[in-house]
């Protein structure tokens, strides 16, 4: 749920990392030159990257609250609840 929550406020905008990169790709089929096909795939590539590792820290952020939220709790519970 919370990946879901950032996807849509992160990327659901016409300015972000994935507009960009649809763009890239997009402006690249009307290209007449194999160079500059090739400079926007990679600016594209780059910009989908960019995204991947985004979500891949996120999600490893969410993973770290959650194991402290369950260490927290177990030490609650073995010095407060006894």
């Amino acid at each position: 749920m919370y990946i879901g929550i950032f996807l849509h406020h992160k990327y659901n905008i016409p300015d972000g990392e994935l507009g960009a990169s649809l763009r890239y790709l997009s402006q690249k089929f009307t290209m007449v030159t194999p160079e500059a096909k090739a400079t926007l795939n990679d600016i594209a590539t780059e910009e989908f990257a960019l995204i991947g590792y985004q979500l891949f820290q996120y999600k490893t952020a969410l993973f770290i609250i959650k194991i402290k939220r369950v260490y927290f709790l177990l030490l609650y519970n073995k010095f407060y609840l006894g």
